[in-house]
C-alpha cells in the first residue's frame, strides 16, 4: 500500500510524544508496523528496546505477524503484547510469578462467594449478584478508587469489608486477578526506583494501539515507563472507545496533549475500506458526540452505491422489510452470495434467521448466532414456566429464584422438592431473616398468577414485567457496565415465537423442532 502524507509523517516520527488519530479503515496497523521498521532500520534503535502494546492477544499476534511478513523474517526481539502480558512479565521478573498464579473466572467466583459468606450471609450467593460484585471490585481497581469511597449498587452490602475479604481469599489461594496485575505493577514501579529504571532502560520506545480504550491505572504505568524521554507513540480513535466497563475512558486520549504539551498530532483521515457514502453518513452521525476530536474523513474508494436510512415501529416490522427486500432482489436475478445482512449484536441474528428459514432463503452465518432458546438469558424463563407447570425440583427452582434478587440462599433449600410453605416457616423461625418470609409469600402469589395465565406468550410477558426479570437484567447489566440490549432482544424474539401457541407444551414442541 502506498502511504499518504499523514501516514508517512507518522512512520517517520522519531522521538517524543506523538498522538495518531486513526479513523476507521485508515491503515493504522500498517503505520505501526512500518514505524517499527523505520525505528530499527532508519534510526538504529535496537529491536529489544521497542514495546508495542494492544488490547487483545489476537491483535498483538496479528500485528507481529504483519511485521514479520513485511520484513521477510521469522522472529524478532521487538515486544508485541497486551497490557496484561507485559505487566505480568514485569511482575514475574521481580517476583518470579507463575502463570498459574493468575486467577481464572472460577477462582474469582469462588473468592467472591467466600467473601460474601464471611461479610454478610444474609445476601445470598446468586451467581448474577456475585458477577455484579466482581464488576464493582474491578471498577474500583481500574479507577484506583478507595473501596471506602465506592458505593456498590448491591443493596445492604458493606463494600469495604467485602473488598478486603475478597483480596484475602485471593491471597489464600495464591492468586491475583487481572486487575491486581495492573495495581501490583503500578505499586512496584512507584515503590522501587531501581526496578523502574530497569524497565525504562529496557523499553525506550513505547507504541500503544487502540489507545482510546486505556484505563487510568494502565496510563499511569505507561507514563512511568516512558519518562523522562517520553518516546510515547499512541494510536487510536476517541470515537471508537468500547471498554468503558473495564474503566477505559476516551477522556484520557482527549487529555493526552495536556499531559504531554509537546505532542505531535497526526490525523489519518483517509478511509481505504468503505466508499464515500458510508464514510460521510457515519461522520455525520458520530459528529453528535459531545466530547471528541473533530475529524474530516474521506474515502479512497470514492463514490459507489446508495445509502438509505429507515426506521421501524418494532423488530418484527424491520425483519419483514429485510425479508421482503431480499426476496424481491432474488426474484430479479441477484445471487444470494451478493447480499449481506449486518447486525449490531449476536441477538439480532435470531429473528432474521427464523424468517429466512420460513421463506426458504439460503444463508450463511459468518459468526455463530446466539441461540434463541438455549442460552443463559432464557434459562430462568423456562425454569419459572416449568415450576408453574408443576416442576417443583430444587434444581429447577434454583435457576430463577433470585431473578430478580430475593436473597434466598441455596442452603435454605435442603429437600429435592421445593415447598414454599416450609421455606416460609424456616424464615419465620430465624430471628435474623424472618423478613424473608414476606418475600416468599409474595413470590408464591406471583407464581400462582403465572400458573393461571396458561398461554406461553402471556406467561413470558408476566415473568418479564410482573415478576421483574427485565428490570433484573437491566440492573445486572448496569452493574457490569454492559448494554442489556442484546439480552432483551433475545427475550423479545423468544417471546414473539410463543405468540402462536395456546399452551406451554405446544410452544416447547415448536422449540424442539426449531
Amino acid at each position: 500500500m502506498n502511504m499518504n502524507s499523514e501516514q508517512q509523517k507518522a512512520v517517520l516520527h522519531y522521538k517524543g510524544p506523538c498522538m495518531v488519530l486513526a479513523g476507521p479503515g485508515s491503515g493504522k496497523t500498517t503505520v505501526i508496523t512500518k514505524r517499527v521498521s523505520r525505528l530499527i532500520d532508519g534510526c538504529h534503535v535496537p529491536p529489544e528496546k521497542i514495546l508495542v502494546i494492544t488490547f487483545t492477544r489476537a491483535a498483538a499476534e496479528e500485528m507481529k505477524s504483519r511485521y514479520l511478513l513485511e520484513k521477510g523474517i521469522t522472529s524478532t526481539n521487538v515486544t508485541f503484547g497486551t497490557f496484561h502480558a507485559v505487566f505480568f512479565h514485569i511482575l514475574s521478573v521481580r517476583y518470579h510469578c507463575r502463570r498459574d498464579s493468575v486467577a481464572g473466572e472460577s477462582d474469582r467466583m469462588q473468592a467472591i462467594e467466600e467473601a460474601v459468606r464471611k461479610t454478610d450471609r444474609t445476601i445470598g450467593t446468586d451467581r448474577s449478584m456475585l458477577a455484579g460484585l466482581l464488576a464493582d471490585i474491578s471498577y474500583v481497581k481500574n479507577h484506583a478508587v478507595e473501596p471506602a469511597a465506592y458505593a456498590s449498587k448491591t443493596p445492604n452490602i458493606r463494600f469495604p469489608e467485602l473488598f478486603r475479604a475478597y483480596q484475602e481469599a485471593m491471597e489464600r489461594r495464591g492468586k491475583m486477578d487481572f486487575d491486581d496485575m495492573l495495581l501490583k505493577t503500578h505499586e512496584l514501579l512507584k515503590r522501587e526506583p531501581e526496578v523502574l529504571s530497569f524497565w525504562r532502560e529496557q523499553y525506550g520506545f513505547l507504541m500503544i494501539d487502540e489507545f482510546q480504550d486505556i484505563n487510568p491505572v494502565q496510563f499511569e504505568i505507561v507514563k512511568l515507563i516512558a519518562a523522562p524521554e517520553n518516546n510515547l507513540f499512541i494510536v487510536g480513535d476517541d470515537d471508537q472507545s468500547i471498554y468503558g466497563f473495564r474503566g477505559a475512558s476516551s477522556d484520557i486520549m482527549l487529555g493526552f496533549p495536556k499531559a504531554y504539551p509537546k505532542t505531535e498530532r497526526i490525523l489519518l483521515n483517509v478511509n481505504y475500506r468503505s466508499r464515500k457514502e458510508i464514510v460521510d453518513a457515519s461522520s455525520k452521525l458520530i459528529r453528535h458526540n459531545e466530547k471528541r476530536y473533530e475529524k474530516a474523513l474521506s474515502s479512497k474508494k470514492g463514490r459507489g452505491g446508495t445509502l438509505s436510512v429507515r426506521s421501524f415501529p418494532d423488530d418484527g416490522a424491520e425483519i419483514d422489510f429485510i425479508v421482503k427486500t431480499i426476496r424481491s432482489e432474488l426474484e430479479q436475478g441477484l445471487k444470494p452470495d451478493d447480499i449481506a445482512v449486518l447486525v449490531r449484536t449476536h441477538a439480532g441474528h435470531a429473528g432474521i434467521l427464523r424468517k429466512f428459514m420460513e421463506h426458504g432463503i439460503p444463508f450463511f452465518v459468518r459468526d455463530r448466532p446466539a441461540n434463541l432458546f438455549e442460552n443463559a438469558v432464557m434459562k430462568p424463563v423456562f425454569s419459572a414456566l416449568n415450576f408453574a407447570s408443576g416442576n417443583r425440583t430444587r434444581k429447577n427452582f434454583l435457576q430463577f429464584m433470585n431473578c430478580p434478587y430475593r436473597y434466598f440462599r441455596r442452603e435454605d433449600l435442603a429437600e429435592e422438592e421445593v415447598n414454599l410453605g416450609e421455606l416460609k416457616k424456616r424464615y419465620l423461625a430465624d430471628p435474623e431473616r424472618h423478613y424473608l418470609a414476606d418475600r416468599v409469600r409474595f413470590f408464591e402469589h406471583q407464581l400462582n398468577t403465572l400458573s393461571m395465565l396458561k398461554v406461553p406468550y402471556a406467561m413470558v410477558h408476566y415473568f418479564r414485567t410482573g415478576m421483574g426479570y427485565d428490570a433484573y437484567l437491566k440492573e445486572t447489566a448496569s452493574r457490569s457496565g454492559t448494554d442489556p440490549g442484546e439480552r432483551l432482544k433475545l427475550l423479545d424474539e423468544a417471546q414473539a415465537s410463543a405468540r402462536d401457541f395456546d399452551t406451554v407444551e405446544q410452544w416447547y414442541r415448536f422449540i424442539a423442532d426449531y
